[in-house]
């Protein structure tokens, strides 16, 4: 590990412990994110299982 990594580090764990009251909000938000992309992802598996089904009936 280079110099400049450990000052890229250390100037990280510095504005993180700065922006202490932020964090809880970014990880609120970054969590529900997923947990929309999740029920998203889901969601379209389902609906393309419907439809593949459905091609699987019109199909000779």
């Amino acid at each position: 590990m280079s110099d400049d990594d450990l000052v890229y580090w250390r100037s990280a764990l510095f504005q993180l412990s700065s922006d202490r009251q932020f964090v809880d909000a970014v990880e609120k938000f970054v969590t529900e994110t997923i947990s929309g992309f999740q029920h998203a992802a889901q969601e379209q598996a389902k609906r393309l299982w419907e439809l593949d089904l459905q091609a699987m009936d019109i199909l000779p």
